[in-house]
């Protein structure tokens, strides 16, 4: 399957900072037409986050949004919710989510270099951090493994460090790009950080 740039940035986001909601639930609305109340039993949710503190990588994910699949949500406080099934089907059936299962897609992994950039840009932008190092953060190792094998096909040189244990929480992994390799991997990855 062939991918397209804004989808595989897409993506990126998602596996750095996406969660998939699969719920029931039971409420009561109004209806303005109707004038009337109305009681939703066990309804159904299915809905995609993106959350972010960075008005900018909201921002950035909405553009993708709208570049894609011709959708715009709105920006929540630090949140965009996708609600479309269609467009929850196709990232679902890229790659799961959440932190623990997320994976680089087959279709990223067999795609040309411009494709595999535009993922790690959208992965970086989530879960990576710019100043003196580059480096990358997850809980996910065997996610952070797929990443760093697209970096190594990018010959960008890295290394993968830890587990980092932290109390009363998850092990932490980190991918650390060398020194030597900090204009590189800006000129070719160009994140927004």
């Amino acid at each position: 399957m062939v991918i397209s740039k804004e989808f595989s940035e897409l993506l990126g986001f998602l596996c750095a900072e996406g969660c998939y909601i699969h719920s029931r639930s039971s409420y009561v609305y109004f209806d303005k037409k109707r004038n009337k109340f109305y009681k939703a039993n066990n309804k159904l949710q299915k809905r995609i986050e993106f959350g972010n503190k960075n008005i900018i990588l909201l921002k950035r994910f909405n553009y993708l949004l709208t570049k894609e699949f011709s959708y715009s949500p709105k920006i929540k406080l630090d949140r965009i919710c996708i609600c479309k099934r269609t467009i929850i089907d196709s990232i679902l059936n890229e790659t799961q989510l959440g932190h623990l299962k997320w994976n680089v897609p087959k279709s990223v992994i067999c795609a040309e270099d411009e494709v595999i950039k535009s993922f790690i840009k959208g992965y970086f932008n989530g879960d990576g951090t710019l100043s003196n190092r580059i480096r990358f953060f997850s809980t996910n190792f065997c996610g952070l493994k797929e990443v760093s094998k697209l970096l190594t096909r990018l010959n960008l040189k890295h290394q993968i460090n830890g587990p980092f244990l932290r109390p009363n929480r998850k092990k932490i992994y980190e991918i650390y790009i060398y020194q030597s390799e900090r204009d590189k991997f800006i000129s070719l990855i160009k994140p927004l950080k």
